[in-house]
């Protein structure tokens, strides 16, 4: 049997194909793949969203992936905390509109959620919403990125340079201690959840791919520089596409590193 690939547009998709799988015998399915450079500003961000939404849109796909922090980078866990929001806040009630005019489908891929309004714990959250408009699944990255790393970048259209040897998410976000999270029935089958550092743990794949039949897994980032050129991205995403025999959709941050935004 030959599988038709995904068509992408704006990111990666990776493929392997196997007799296995049957859903996307003789069909071809496009998505669309946002990759932005994310700010504090949370209307710039989503303005730049929705610019390249409505370019996927007028493509013909149905579904949408948006990268890891498309919501908002913060520079101190202070402002992270001050610019984050409650699940039905604004920003996703925004994009949930979006999707019940459009009738698409949209993976938010790591929004920093609050749980109540007055919580000071935040959660890096992978959120899919339908084409009605609901929330369909929501998964809290379980795996942290807690690292030490070594750099010396300029952060683009400024003059500070940036000095980071290391980068600690758990400061600032709690781990989620739910997964596997699978979407079903999504215009691609079944969706299966996790975000950015979650693709170093090929079991987490493993137990999305075949413990809850997801064909297609999401891996919504925002990688750093080092790691970026190192070549662990591509590697890693195909990695885990080959050994699952299943698609990887992958939506990205681009331009600068994410250190010079940790704290």
């Amino acid at each position: 049997m030959r599988l038709t690939p995904l068509k992408a547009i704006w990111g990666a998709v990776c493929v392997a194909k196997s007799s296995r799988i049957t859903l996307l015998r003789n069909m071809t399915t496009k998505v669309g793949i946002v990759q932005m450079q994310s700010t504090a500003d949370k209307e710039r961000n989503f303005n730049q969203a929705v610019k390249y939404i409505n370019q996927a849109i007028a493509s013909g796909v149905k579904i949408v992936f948006l990268p890891e922090c498309f919501d908002f980078v913060g520079r101190s866990r202070e402002e992270t905390l001050d610019l984050s929001e409650v699940l039905d806040g604004p920003l996703i009630t925004k994009y949930r509109a979006l999707a019940s005019r459009e009738s698409l489908w949209i993976s938010l891929g790591g929004a920093h959620i609050r749980i109540t309004e007055n919580d000071d714990q935040l959660y890096n959250s992978h959120i899919v919403i339908n084409s009605d408009g609901q929330i369909v699944g929501v998964y809290h990255k379980v795996h942290l990125f807690d690292a030490n790393l070594s750099t010396n970048e300029t952060t683009p259209n400024t003059e500070s340079t940036c000095t980071r040897s290391s980068f600690f998410e758990s400061k600032a976000i709690c781990a989620g201690t739910e997964a596997p999270i699978v979407i079903q029935n999504t215009p691609i089958g079944n969706l299966g959840l996790a975000i950015c550092y979650d693709m170093r743990f090929p079991e987490l794949a493993s137990h999305l791919r075949y413990a809850k039949n997801a064909h297609v897994l999401s891996y919504p980032s925002a990688y750093t520089t080092r790691t970026g050129e190192a070549g662990h991205w591509h590697t890693l995403i195909r990695a885990r596409a080959i050994e699952n025999q299943c698609y990887v959709v992958a939506a990205a941050q681009v331009t600068y590193s994410f250190l010079c935004f940790s704290f």
